[in-house]
C-alpha cells in the first residue's frame, strides 16, 4: 500500500468494484477520459481492469485510490504503458471522483506518482495527455512542475 498525506493507493479487491462503478458511470468524472464513456457496466469495468491491473514488476497499471478520511474509494491512478518502450516513455493517469475535485487530491496523487514510481523506473519521459479544456488537471501539469527535475509543456521529461 501506498499513501500520501490524505490518500491510500493500493492494488484493486473485488469489494472496490462496486464504488468504481459508480465513479465511472458520472458524466462528470469521465469528461476528460480518452473515450468519455459513462455508461460503463460491472462486466466491462472488470475487463478493464484485467487488463491495465497493476503490475509490481515494472510499476505499471492502475491502483485504486481512497480518501483517508472517508475510507472509500475516490478513484483510481497509474503509470501507464504508451506505444512505445518502458524505458523510454510512460503515461501518467489518473481519474478522481466529482465529489473530491478542487481539494488539491489530483496535485498531491501526481506528485506521489512522480516521486515514488517514476523516480525508480529506468524510463526516460513521463507523459500526462489531456484535454484543452481540463483546466484543473493543466494547472496540476505546472505545479508538480515547478522547481522539480521535469520540463513541462505537453509532457513531463527529464532534463
Amino acid at each position: 500500500m501506498e499513501e500520501t498525506n490524505r490518500l491510500l493507493i493500493r492494488e484493486i479487491e473485488e469489494q472496490d468494484y462496486e464504488s468504481l462503478l459508480k465513479i465511472y458511470t458520472k458524466s462528470a468524472n469521465m469528461k476528460y477520459i480518452l473515450t468519455g464513456k459513462y455508461d460503463w457496466t460491472m462486466e466491462e469495468l472488470k475487463e478493464k481492469w484485467k487488463k491495465e491491473r497493476y503490475n509490481a514488476h515494472d510499476q505499471t497499471g492502475f491502483k485504486v485510490v481512497f480518501l483517508k478520511s472517508a475510507k472509500e474509494v475516490i478513484g483510481e491512478c497509474g503509470l501507464l504503458q504508451t506505444d512505445q518502450p518502458i524505458s523510454k516513455q510512460l503515461e501518467l493517469a489518473y481519474l478522481i471522483d466529482e465529489d473530491y475535485w478542487g481539494q488539491g487530491l489530483g496535485t498531491e496523487l501526481c506528485t506521489h506518482l512522480i516521486k515514488e514510481r517514476f523516480e525508480r523506473i529506468e524510463t526516460k519521459k513521463l507523459i500526462a495527455g489531456m484535454y484543452k479544456d481540463n483546466v484543473a488537471s493543466a494547472k496540476i501539469r505546472i505545479k508538480i512542475g515547478k522547481g522539480g527535475r521535469f520540463k513541462i509543456w505537453h509532457t513531463l521529461s527529464r532534463i
